[in-house]
């Protein structure tokens, strides 16, 4: 005697009582309902005679929305055809009173003994408060976006973006647009060491593999395409996804230039002379601008330990 019918129905008896609604589906093109617990119909508010006599399959439960049911059904049939036996899915599901239930599907496919289409069971949990936290930070992550992209249009000198792979530009400040004397629209997408040195490959002198999130990288080069040196500081950032490097620079007829060549040539004027040095802010007579590297030997400290334990304060 088969006792597998027995096996399924009492499984089923037991998964009515969760109060996680789950259902069953045959994997064919319109994964046709065969069984839901209450659970399920209490999710979207319907009775169970209701449901099914409106939709005795989750195609036609998405009859408005077809790219959306075929999103979810190719997700468990490419599964299924990689030989897994299980994969999840988010989606938004619509309740009798037409709001949305955003919702993660957890299918999990068996193959019936006897043979035919193999068995689909899904299991809903409510994704909702989720969905709203992520849109939230989405929201805030474009706003900040938009506030940075803001103050890099308004910087004096020039900024422009890269991709760190592929080297494409990204993102043009209007101060490095007049620069090159290109309109921005015009140099998104082309390769940096192209628009900005006029090379064929990328520079042997690239900075890419010194730069980090958390510290910039400052230099000085002169640009034979522009004929013009220019103080640089680098910086690596993401970008909508991608690891991106941020430049900002000054050329050599900005007064930002020159402020900066002077700030350059007392630090080196100041590093030779053999004494612990540092200049205090004088509004509080505390909080350290700069120092020397005898300062931090005197008192034992590394420069990071000096940032990040006594906060570049003299307390």
């Amino acid at each position: 005697m088969n006792s597998q019918p027995g096996r399924v129905m009492m499984e089923e008896n037991i998964l009515e009582l969760l109060d996680t609604g789950i259902s069953k589906h045959y994997m064919d093109d319109s994964l046709s309902f065969i069984w839901c617990n209450p659970a399920f119909y209490k999710m979207l508010g319907y009775e169970k005679k209701d449901f099914l006599c409106k939709y005795p399959d989750l195609r036609q439960y998405y009859g408005g929305e077809p790219d959306v049911f075929e999103g979810l059904r190719d997700c468990f049939r490419e599964a299924y055809g990689r030989g897994e036996t299980s994969a999840v899915y988010q989606v938004s599901m619509t309740d009798c009173n037409g709001e949305n239930v955003w919702v993660e599907l957890k299918g999990t496919i068996v193959k019936p003994p006897e043979g035919g289409p193999p068995i689909l069971y899904i299991l809903y949990s409510d994704i909702r408060k989720w969905v709203v936290q992520q849109n939230e930070q989405s929201r805030d992550i474009q706003k900040r976006t938009e506030f940075i992209q803001w103050m890099m249009s308004e910087y004096a000198g020039n900024v422009y973006v890269s991709d760190m792979e592929t080297y494409e530009l990204l993102y043009l400040n209007k101060h490095a647009s007049e620069t090159l004397q290109v309109y921005a629209d015009a140099l998104i997408g082309k390769k940096c060491y192209e628009v900005i040195q006029g090379r064929t490959s990328p520079c042997p002198f690239c900075t890419n593999q010194y730069l980090k999130e958390d510290e910039a990288y400052e230099w000085e080069f002169y640009n034979p395409n522009l004929k013009r040196t220019f103080i640089i500081k680098d910086r690596m950032l993401n970008w909508e996804g991608r690891r991106a490097r941020i430049e900002l620079s000054y050329d050599m007829y900005s007064t930002e230039y020159k402020l900066a060549k002077k700030d350059q040539e007392r630090e080196a004027i100041l590093k030779t002379v053999p004494a612990g040095m540092i200049r205090i802010d004088i509004r509080d007579c505390r909080t350290v601008l700069w120092y020397n590297d005898i300062f931090l030997k005197m008192i034992g400290y590394t420069r990071s330990q000096f940032e990040e334990e006594l906060h570049n304060r003299c307390d």
